[in-house]
């Protein structure tokens, strides 16, 4: 009751949104309504100052997962961001000024890293576990493999963009509606499904 009180006296905007658990903020951060933020016994969420929740947005974080926003950071409304399976320890990093839009999945199967000053539009998915097929049984009764994303700064990516299990360098484009399966190299424009380079940046 002691962190949600200070919670509650340090946000500057309250409309009826649920946190519980280990969730401890900055000053003026903004939930919208609807929302909800919590931590399991051992999980936490630490949002830093001036931080932006959207309204239905959902932040989990079970035990084992730590979910840190920086200044300045805005996650969209109705955005999802938690472990779609709880196999180990991860990280979910949002770095200053960090933007990811609404409708967004963020899966915390594995650790994921926003660099500062990124942007993910709407409808973007970043996946971190993959199902291994060996042909002996049904895929779904198969062994999940875990995976680390990082998206470096200042990266730009389009609407409807999915990330499976790969990292993107700083500074890098990813085109509306492209996967991208493989790494992409900083200052690089890259499109299609799967994501290919079809140009860099200056």
């Amino acid at each position: 009751m002691k962190r949600l009180r200070l919670l509650l006296r340090h946000l500057a905007l309250v409309t009826g949104y649920v946190a519980k658990g280990n969730v401890y903020t900055g000053r003026n951060v903004h939930i919208g309504c609807g929302a909800v933020i919590s931590t399991t016994k051992k999980g936490l969420i630490a949002l830093e100052d001036n931080v932006e929740v959207g309204e239905q947005s959902k932040i989990y974080a079970e035990d084992g997962v730590t979910v840190h926003i920086r200044k300045y950071a805005s996650i969209g409304s109705g955005c999802v961001v938690k472990a779609q399976h709880s196999l180990c320890s991860s990280t979910f990093f949002l770095d200053v000024n960090a933007t990811v839009g609404e409708n967004c999945m963020i899966d915390l199967t594995g650790n994921v890293k926003i660099g500062a000053g990124s942007v993910l539009s709407s409808r973007c998915y970043v996946h971190t576990h993959k199902h291994l097929h060996d042909g002996s049984r049904p895929l779904k009764y198969q062994e999940i493999m875990v995976q680390y994303v990082e998206i470096g700064k200042n990266c730009w990516l389009g609407t409807g963009v999915q990330v499976l299990g790969a990292s993107i360098g700083d500074g890098a484009v990813v085109g509306a509606g492209s996967i991208v399966t493989h790494d992409i190299p900083a200052f690089c424009v890259a499109v299609g499904a799967p994501a290919k380079i079809i140009g860099g940046l200056e």
